[in-house]
């Protein structure tokens, strides 16, 4: 009797062992296949990254360069707008030196005039 539950008691604990070892086995498959989703998700991620990085990068140039295009032509309207202030300029100069010149010779008309 003793040699049985001896018995009994050694295939109880195979048995408790075996299934012990499959819950161990099946832990340690589902933490594996964890372990690869967790590569995979940061892979992913810094893959994820690097592209917004790149997208953000092209859109700073991009931005870059529109405003380099927006401050020349401000550059050309200006220049054009100093251009037009400076031939006014210029024209009301002439102008008045006519002015002067009409004011002189209506000076000297009167002056003739009165002198006869």
């Amino acid at each position: 009797m003793r040699l049985e539950l001896q018995y009994r008691l050694s295939q109880v604990h195979e048995r408790e062992q075996k299934v012990r070892d499959e819950l161990e086995d099946e832990v340690r498959l589902q933490l594996l296949e964890k372990e690869k989703e967790l590569r995979k998700a940061r892979e992913q991620a810094a893959e994820a990254e690097c592209r917004h990085r790149g997208e953000i990068e092209q859109m700073k140039i991009g931005k870059q360069q529109d405003l380099e295009v927006i401050e020349e032509k401000i550059r050309q309207a200006m220049a054009k707008k100093t251009q037009i202030i400076e031939s006014l300029v210029e024209e009301s100069r002439l102008k008045e030196v006519q002015i002067e010149k009409l004011r002189a010779m209506m000076d000297k008309q009167r002056r003739e005039l009165l002198a006869k």
